[in-house]
């Protein structure tokens, strides 16, 4: 597997290999656009949510769930994972086709998902399996007030 690390802010990628022990939680989507909102609920839900900016994870996961209905158009599995006090989110479909980040115009309804992972999570990238590849974001902890 590779992983294709472009975060836009110069942040070093960590292996997209998860360890065994840490939290997860699992979730089967279909390729349908009400799996987006199941999707975001999924990911706030979490117990280790809080330790990331819950809007932003919520806004990066519907973008990497929506662009994998649009263009994978296969059966879904979100995997979210607790990862050194943040949020590691990935989208596994069955599409070998890798993600791309496309330049369309300013008035295209369509084109800015990846754009927006690019600018706003700490990292990115995405792995290719035998049966599709895997898209993935991480959220780093944010520091809670007491």
């Amino acid at each position: 597997m590779t992983a294709r690390p472009s975060d836009g802010r110069g942040s070093k990628a960590r292996s997209s290999v998860q360890e065994p022990d840490l939290p997860k939680q699992e979730l089967e989507l279909q390729p349908v656009p009400d799996s987006v909102p199941i999707a975001r609920r999924f990911v706030l839900d979490l117990d280790f949510a809080s330790r990331s900016d819950p809007d932003l994870l919520a806004l990066l996961t519907a973008e990497i769930v929506t662009n994998a209905i649009l263009h994978a158009r296969t059966s879904l599995r979100l995997v979210a994972t607790e990862v050194e006090g943040g949020v590691r989110v990935a989208v596994s479909d069955g599409s070998s086709s890798p993600p791309v980040v496309k330049d369309y115009g300013v008035t295209s309804p369509t084109g800015r998902g990846l754009h927006i992972v690019k600018a706003l999570a700490n990292r990115w990238g995405f792995d290719r399996s035998e049966g599709g590849k895997t898209v993935w974001f991480e959220l780093d902890g944010q520091e809670l007030e007491t």
